[in-house]
């Protein structure tokens, strides 16, 4: 099946007390239309982060991130919200 979500590369970071804090490095992977997908692990590693990220409720620092040919990483915030 072709991949209908496809992230690469995705960072995501914050600055707290001035200090730079990656959530989310390097985190590639695709899922294809069909797919049932689960999000597990430990208190902290970004599990919330990521599906925030799918949601386009926040913006990745660094990466791509491609819905159906579309690349939502580089959607205006007017279009973002739309999506």
């Amino acid at each position: 099946m072709t991949a209908i979500i496809r992230a690469e590369g995705w960072c995501k970071s914050f600055y707290k007390k001035g200090a730079r804090l990656d959530v989310l490095k390097d985190v590639d992977f695709e899922i294809a239309s069909g797919d049932f997908v689960s999000v597990t692990g430990k208190s902290g590693v970004g599990k919330s982060t990521l599906l925030q990220l799918l949601g386009a409720l926040d913006t990745l620092s660094d990466g791509t991130y491609r819905f159906d040919d579309l690349d939502v990483s580089r959607l205006r915030s007017d279009r973002l919200a739309a999506f």
